[in-house]
């Protein structure tokens, strides 16, 4: 049983918009999941069967059974996220109560100066230096 459907597949489809654009729009409205084609030049992507309205998917010929199976999994799926994210909340509550996030809290660096600080580090001795120049060009620049 396919699960993964392109736009050109679902376009011939019953129950949905006639052109792309209007499949994307229905699509984002009733958030399918969607995934890239790999392989494939540009934005191409597929969507996922079980987030499609019943109608379309009898249409793609998706079984009672397959749709049974399918709200097992997702059930399960739900499930561990829930539990994961408990998890995920316990561990961050840990942390604040150490004082572990207050150290990131506290010292005033903004997202765009983590961003430059990342860039720095990841780039070759020769472009940190060049960075270095212009940082300081455009400091002396802006206060005199």
């Amino acid at each position: 049983m396919k699960e993964w459907y392109t736009l050109k597949e679902l376009l011939a489809v019953g129950g949905l918009p006639s052109t792309p654009q209007g499949i994307i729009l229905y699509a984002k409205r009733d958030k399918w999941r969607r995934r890239r084609v790999a392989g494939v030049k540009g934005n191409i992507f597929e969507y996922y069967v079980y987030d499609m309205p019943k109608s379309v998917q009898c249409s793609l010929g998706v079984t009672q059974e397959a749709l049974l199976q399918q709200e097992v999994i997702d059930d399960i799926q739900k499930e561990n996220e829930n539990f994961l994210n408990k998890i995920l909340s316990d561990i961050k509550n840990v942390l604040v109560n150490n004082g572990v996030s207050k150290i990131r809290e506290n010292s005033s660096v903004t997202k765009e100066e983590e961003a430059l600080l990342s860039y720095y580090r990841k780039s070759s001795e020769k472009d940190k230096t060049i960075i270095l120049n212009m940082a300081e060009t455009i400091y002396k620049t802006s206060n005199n």
